[in-house]
C-alpha cells in the first residue's frame, strides 16, 4: 500500500495518533494533521493539554512542556518540528538531504513566531509585513527553483506541510495582503496551487475535522 505522496509504504499505518493541543483551533499543530491525513493515519485531537502533560511528566520518561504533543502508542512527543520529524520517518515523508530540510524547516518556525508576535504588536504587524515578510517568501522561492520537483525538496514532504501551515497563518491574520506576500513569486505561486490541490489537503479542509487554523483575536479585518 503506497502513501498519498506515492512514496513507500507507511509502517504501522494502522495505529492511530493522539493530538493534544488547545481547543477550537490548529495553530502549530495543523502540519501535523496535514501530514497524518496525507498518509492516511487515523488522528484524533484531545484538548485536555494541562491534563495530559500533568500525568505524562509525572510518569513518563519524556516530559513535555508545552502541545503540540502526540502519543502514538507508547510514544510520546512534543514541539511540532520534533513530532514531524519523527512522523516524517516513520512514514517516509523525510527529504534525502535531511540538513537542509531542516534548515528550512527552522527558518518556517521562525516565521511562525515572528508573523505571529508581530500580529500581537502595537503595530499588528506592519513591520513583519514592510520589512521581514517578503525577505523570507525570497528565501522559500530560491529554495523552490533549486528543487528538482514541485515540492521544496522534490516530493512532498514534512516541511511542505509546516510551510501550508504557516501561510495560512499568515493569511488569518493579515488577509490578503499577507498571502501575496507569500504567494505571488513564480515558484511559491505554482507551489502552493499544487499543495491546497492534493487530495489530503483538500478532504482535511472540506471533512468535519476541519478546525481554522489560529483564533478570533488575531484575525484580520475586513479591511486587510
Amino acid at each position: 500500500l503506497e502513501n498519498r505522496a506515492g512514496r513507500g509504504a507507511p509502517k504501522n499505518n494502522k495505529m492511530s495518533v493522539t493530538v493534544y493541543y488547545w481547543p477550537g483551533f490548529t495553530g502549530r499543530a495543523e502540519p501535523i494533521i496535514f501530514l497524518l491525513n496525507h498518509v492516511g493515519v487515523e488522528w484524533t485531537i484531545d484538548n485536555d493539554v494541562q491534563g495530559f502533560i500533568s500525568n505524562n511528566n509525572e510518569n513518563s520518561n519524556n516530559p513535555c512542556f508545552a502541545c503540540p504533543i502526540i502519543k502514538k502508542g507508547d510514544t510520546v512527543i512534543g514541539q511540532t518540528i520534533a513530532i514531524l520529524r519523527y512522523l516524517a520517518k516513520e512514514y517516509n515523508l523525510n527529504p534525502e538531504n535531511d540538513d537542509e530540510a531542516l534548515q528550512t524547516s527552522l527558518n518556517v518556525a521562525d516565521v511562525w513566531s515572528e508573523c505571529y508576535m508581530g500580529r500581537k504588536a502595537d503595530d499588528k504587524g506592519a513591520n513583519f509585513l514592510e520589512n521581514r515578510a517578503g525577505r523570507w517568501a525570497n528565501i522559500f522561492e530560491a529554495t523552490l527553483a533549486r528543487s528538482n520537483g514541485d515540492y521544496l525538496y522534490g516530493d512532498v514532504s514534512y516541511v511542505d506541510f509546516q510551510l501550508l501551515n504557516v501561510i495560512r497563518s499568515i493569511e488569518y491574520m493579515y488577509g490578503k495582503q499577507g498571502l501575496e506576500k507569500f504567494t505571488s513569486t513564480e515558484k511559491l505561486s505554482a507551489w502552493w496551487d499544487k499543495i491546497n490541490n492534493l487530495e489530503s489537503i483538500k478532504s482535511y479542509y472540506e471533512g468535519e475535522k476541519f478546525l481554522p487554523v489560529l483564533y478570533d483575536g488575531v484575525k484580520a479585518e475586513a479591511s486587510e
